[in-house]
């Protein structure tokens, strides 16, 4: 929109049909998300196993303080913003705003995705998967071990 980057509306639509796909079906037939609902456990460790084998440690290691910062600037978002939101204005513990800072290991793809609708961003993509790899592991560590802390200072009110 900004005309940075030269992304088309073919490209979109090629990232966003299965979605719409899934959308639609979902939608038209109600025993079509019961049949599939129970599927996504079974999917889950072949996308990890996919996107884990597309993450060099090499890379992570290279993204370093760049990476580093992005985990800080997600873990700064999810206790600035989030938490009290879930505190204060939904009136729940805020166990769920912690939880979904867990940064999903298919953001790492993302820099490869824009790379290949724009190839003037491809000098940076392996930078940006790295920093993104960084935070997918450290969110991964830490958010679980947040909660749990978290959990343990809201019980001992």
């Amino acid at each position: 929109m900004l005309g940075i980057a030269d992304i088309t509306p073919s490209s979109i639509l090629d990232l966003a049909l299965p979605i719409i796909v899934g959308i639609i079906l979902g939608n038209i037939d109600k025993n079509f998300c019961e049949f599939l609902a129970g599927t996504q456990k079974y999917i889950l460790p072949f996308l990890g196993f996919s996107i884990g084998l597309g993450i060099d440690l090499e890379t992570i290691i290279q993204g370093g303080i760049g990476g580093l910062i992005l985990s800080g600037m997600t873990f700064t978002a999810a206790f600035a913003i989030s938490l009290p939101a879930d505190i204060y204005i939904n009136k729940r513990p805020g166990w769920a705003a912690l939880a979904i800072y867990t940064a999903a290991g298919n953001t790492v793809i993302v820099p490869s995705l824009v790379a290949d609708l724009d190839p003037s961003w491809q000098e940076y993509a392996s930078l940006a998967e790295a920093q993104l790899g960084m935070v997918v592991i450290l969110s991964s560590i830490l958010v679980p071990l947040t909660i749990k802390f978290w959990v343990k200072i809201r019980n001992k009110d």
